[in-house]
C-alpha cells in the first residue's frame, strides 16, 4: 500500500492481488477474485443483518451505497420509496466513500430509523442501530484487509489449504444430502441449517471447517434420536 511503502512497512505500493496502485479506496474496491468472493460473504451478511433491524426501504438504499462505492452501480430508486430516504441517501453517497466505513453518516438516517422504530414499537436506539451499521461496514473493511493480507503471505494459495478446500466442500455437499425437513429439526437446528450452501462454499476454510463440524453434531443427534424412537417404536409393538 502507498502509505506503507512510505513508512517502509512494505516494498510495494501495488496490491498483491490485482497489481493496481493500492490505496484504502482499492482495498474496497479490488476487483481480484478473492476479495470478490469476500465481499460477496460480508455483503449478504450485512444485508440479512439490515432485513432484521430495519425497513426494506432503509435496507436496500444503504445496500444500494455499498454497491455503488464498489461496483460504481449507478443509484436508482422506485417511484414507491419515500423521497426523506432518497434524499439521505444520494446526500450520503456526495458524501463519498470515505465518510461511508468511517463512520460520518448524515442524522438523516436516525430519523427515518426512528420512525421505523416508532411504528413498529422496537424499544432500541435508532443512535444504537446506527452505530451498529457503522460497526459492521468497518468489519467489512477489515475482513478485506485481512484477505489481502493472507493473499499476500500465500497462505490461502498453499497447496494444503487448496486440498482442504475440496475436502470441506465435498463434506458441506454430503451434508446437505443428509439433512432433513426443516419440520423433524429443532428450532435451533432450523436457524442453523438456513445457511445457504452458495454462501458457505466461499467461505474461509477455518469458518467451512466449524460449519462442518457443528452440522456433523446436530445431524448426528437427529439420527441418534430417530434411531431411539425406531427402537422404541418397534419395541412398543413386539409380542411378548
Amino acid at each position: 500500500m502507498k502509505n506503507m511503502k512510505r513508512r517502509k512497512h512494505s516494498e510495494s505500493d501495488h496490491c498483491p492481488n490485482c497489481g493496481a496502485l493500492e490505496t484504502i479506496e482499492h482495498v474496497l474496491q479490488c476487483p481480484a477474485v478473492s476479495q470478490e468472493d469476500e465481499m460477496s460473504v460480508q455483503l449478504h451478511d450485512f444485508s440479512e443483518f439490515l432485513a432484521s433491524t430495519t425497513s426494506v426501504n432503509i435496507k436496500e438504499s444503504i445496500i444500494k451505497l455499498v454497491r455503488y462505492f464498489r461496483y460504481k452501480e449507478v443509484i436508482t430508486f422506485d417511484p414507491d420509496v419515500p423521497q426523506g430516504i432518497i434524499d439521505i441517501a444520494y446526500k450520503q453517497a456526495d458524501l463519498g466513500q470515505s465518510a461511508l466505513y468511517g463512520g460520518f453518516w448524515l442524522k438523516g438516517w436516525q430519523l427515518q430509523q426512528k420512525e421505523y422504530n416508532t411504528r413498529f414499537k422496537i424499544r432500541h436506539s435508532a443512535k444504537t442501530w446506527l452505530v451498529q451499521v457503522i460497526s459492521k461496514l468497518q468489519d467489512t473493511l477489515f475482513n478485506l484487509w485481512l484477505t489481502r493480507n493472507r493473499n499476500l503471505h500465500h497462505n490461502e494459495e498453499s497447496n494444503f489449504s487448496a486440498e482442504e478446500h475440496i475436502r470441506l466442500n465435498q463434506e458441506i455437499n454430503d451434508i446437505f444430502t443428509r439433512i432433513p425437513h426443516s419440520r423433524l429439526l429443532s428450532l435451533d437446528g432450523r436457524r442453523f441449517f438456513n445457511a445457504k450452501k452458495e454462501i458457505l462454499l466461499k467461505r474461509k476454510r477455518r469458518a467451512k471447517s466449524k460449519w462442518v463440524r457443528e452440522a456433523n453434531i446436530i445431524l448426528e443427534r437427529y439420527e441418534r434420536e430417530q434411531t431411539n424412537q425406531s427402537r422404541s417404536f418397534i419395541s412398543y409393538f413386539a409380542p411378548d
